[in-house]
């Protein structure tokens, strides 16, 4: 079984749903990864209300990427359209979402555009990877059917009212299984207000790189975040942390152990990133390890504290892969 996108990945032309947010001439527009992924300005094509969906009733405007955050799967566009074009979708609350209630999903699955299936809430509170492998969380499950076409597209309540952007699917085939996940809006509102102000979500970091739990386990660690490196300028190296290096004889000398930020419990490098979402850069933050130290020729592991300023996130971050 595989995690697959809603991409199309058929050879026809991609169309990816995507909603407007705004009433203004100069249109913000939200969609997913499948639009960035085209370029800096992409066609989009806009149909009058109540007419039947065809080439003789779309109108095709030029759109630019205001914004992306691949941390959770969302682009802005901006088009330039005559005033009352296009209508906002309204925004509903994902807070409050039941199990079992009713959802629609709105999208062009397989190329078959203005696309509606029905369904229900499965679950709240999951979480799955950005493309970019960050944790996405608080993830809203629906068995409404979403396949490749669907991501990007809208996840409304019984009122017509937007609950969550349709993101990807669990499947062993790439088709539906039932299992549709959705970002909720409530983080949408977040990302997108950003997006709209700066242009991009500047997330803050350790600047440290670091082993993923499932191949620490393989070393005995079964908890925690193991350093691999902690670069010189880094928060982490001017704090104090320490990541895995060689001695002089050879050995590994495993790095410190990230068991805890402020109140966070890390147990492995999903907690490490979800904790971190909680704090901007400049935030000085508590951080708790782990260090191994030989005492009279055993090795035991002591608890340190350090107190780190995080930075900005950048490319030269980078996670451990096997």
């Amino acid at each position: 079984n595989t995690i697959n996108n809603g991409s199309n990945n058929s050879k026809q032309p991609s169309t990816s749903p995507l909603f407007a947010i705004s009433s203004t001439s100069k249109m913000d527009r939200i969609e997913n990864k499948e639009m960035k992924k085209k370029s800096v300005t992409s066609p989009v094509s806009t149909m009058r209300p109540g007419s039947v969906p065809d080439f003789t009733t779309m109108t095709v405007y030029k759109a630019r990427v205001v914004g992306v955050d691949p941390g959770k799967d969302i682009a802005v566009l901006k088009i330039d359209t005559p005033p009352g074009t296009l209508n906002p979708i309204q925004t509903g609350n994902s807070k409050g979402l039941k199990v079992g209630q009713q959802a629609l999903a709105i999208g062009n699955p397989f190329g078959l555009d203005h696309t509606l299936t029905l369904g229900v809430i499965s679950g709240t509170g999951r979480e799955v990877r950005s493309p970019i492998g960050l944790p996405i969380t608080n993830v809203i499950q629906t068995d409404a059917a979403i396949n490749p076409g669907n991501s990007g597209g809208a996840l409304l309540d019984l009122d017509g009212k937007l609950i969550g952007i349709n993101t990807s699917i669990y499947s062993p085939s790439g088709a539906s299984s039932g299992v549709g996940f959705a970002i909720p809006v409530d983080t949408l509102k977040i990302v997108v207000e950003t997006l709209i102000r700066n242009g991009r979500v500047v997330r803050p970091v350790l600047g440290i790189t670091f082993l993923q739990s499932r191949q620490a386990k393989a070393l005995g660690i079964t908890k925690g975040v193991l350093i691999l490196d902690s670069p010189i300028s880094s928060p982490a190296y001017n704090a104090g942390l320490r990541g895995t290096r060689r001695d002089e004889s050879g050995f590994v000398e495993l790095g410190d152990i990230i068991v805890e930020i402020e109140d966070y419990t890390i147990n492995n490098e999903v907690d490490l990133l979800q904790s971190l979402e909680s704090f901007k850069p400049g935030d000085k933050v508590r951080v708790t390890v782990e260090r191994a130290e030989s005492l009279k020729g055993e090795i035991r592991m002591k608890q340190l504290v350090f107190i780190i300023q995080l930075r900005a996130q950048s490319d030269s971050v980078k996670i451990k892969l096997q």
